[in-house]
């Protein structure tokens, strides 16, 4: 038996002897043999609240995310404040689950814990950008944003990274929508056909507005939008 293994049989709860072991087979990469010591020191000194964490990354390492998350509840248990846990945990549910919701679900809380670190919406808003919830996302990108310039830190990743993002989505929004107005104008002139031209030119006659008056073609265009809507209804009945 290895010598280690005699120590701690005789200081089963010797948390420096644990951590010792822990960092050697880590840094060798024998994560197993770790999460190993670990599961021993949890069982032998649950108090000590470092080594849910340090199990919780080994096994995120080796993709055992289910059981990485379970560590971490286990700590939220004992420590239902501890920022570190949920931002794990938040962290496994991003980028190794894939499960946007339940990563919002974390980063909320996280946010409810500490309201004034801007990595929290940045994360945050990262999730809901994934999900295409694109007025969250920049509402979170937004508050990010703001706790960075109100704590003076204008040069950090947090920073670049949300106002970037933030660029992004309302670049989006704004082809959006002039995409959805030019699929207004065009369903109209597909209606309309061969009149579209001619219809919009009588249309101004009738009316007060001249061609080129500003405001005219929306108008018009507005008033076939319902025209239209009262054809179809008017049909469906």
């Amino acid at each position: 038996m290895p010598k280690h293994y005699i120590f701690i049989k005789r200081q089963p709860t010797n948390v420096e002897v644990y951590c010792s072991m822990i960092a050697v087979y880590s840094h060798i990469e024998q994560y197993d043999q770790a999460i190993i010591f670990c599961s021993e020191l949890i069982k032998n000194v649950p108090d000590f609240h470092e080594v849910y964490l340090t199990s919780a990354q080994l096994k995120r390492r080796i993709g055992d995310y289910k059981s990485a998350i379970e560590d971490l509840n286990s700590l939220i248990s004992i420590d239902n404040q501890n920022v570190k846990a949920y931002k794990l945990i938040a962290d496994i549910y991003t980028y190794g689950l894939v499960d946007y919701n339940k990563a919002i679900i974390n980063y909320k809380l996280l946010i409810q814990i500490n309201p004034n670190e801007p990595d929290n919406f940045r994360g945050c808003a990262y999730c809901f950008h994934k999900n295409s919830d694109f007025q969250q996302a920049k509402e979170n990108y937004q508050q990010a944003i703001m706790l960075c310039e109100k704590n003076q830190l204008i040069d950090s990743d947090v920073y670049r990274i949300s106002n970037g993002r933030l660029q992004e989505i309302n670049s989006y929004l704004q082809l959006n929508n002039q995409n959805q107005q030019i699929k207004t104008s065009v369903d109209v002139e597909s209606f309309y056909g061969d009149r579209y031209q001619s219809d919009f030119i009588n249309w101004c006659y009738k009316t007060d507005y001249e061609p080129d008056d500003a405001g005219a073609y929306d108008a018009w265009i507005e008033e076939k939008r319902e025209e239209r809507s009262s054809y179809f209804t008017d049909d469906d009945d």
